[in-house]
């Protein structure tokens, strides 16, 4: 059986839901005591799975003249937090974490491209094998 891509957002990895992808007309919306807000995702060439079990929607205007391959749109909020200073871009952080690495994780090309991620956004911060089992890769939304 091919392999399918099911893209996954929530406020949180505990709490996801499965995406309409290449679907700005249905954003997943995202509501926590800390955040509101919506959530859209491009993908070129879309064949992966949708949470209805309808056919995925596997191209929109949005690539048109781009060589790019995805796109993450957020747009919301945050909340004001009583008795709290506003957040500042230290406590927010964007990125990715994965359930697990593949036995056949390309290491030696994963750490050349952290590299390079690493000079362009220098606070960009990943680790492999952390306590908890789930790798990641992090930066602060705002450094300063």
């Amino acid at each position: 059986m091919p392999k399918v891509l099911r893209v996954l957002i929530g406020p949180d990895r505990f709490h996801q839901v499965i995406a309409r992808v290449n679907d700005i007309g249905k954003p997943t919306e995202i509501d926590t005591p800390l955040f509101a807000g919506r959530v859209v995702v491009y993908v070129k060439d879309f064949r992966g799975v949708t949470p209805d079990g309808t056919p995925p929607v596997k191209e929109c205007s949005y690539f048109d003249g781009r060589s790019r391959k995805f796109a993450i749109l957020i747009e919301g909020r945050f909340k004001a937090r009583e008795g709290i200073e506003p957040y500042n871009g230290d406590e927010i952080q964007f990125g990715s974490d994965f359930d697990f690495l593949p036995e056949s994780f390309p290491h030696g090309p994963f750490n050349a491209g952290m590299r390079i991620a690493q000079m362009v956004d220098p606070a960009t911060f990943y680790e492999e094998h952390p306590a908890n089992g789930r790798p990641y890769i992090m930066s602060p939304y705002a450094a300063w």
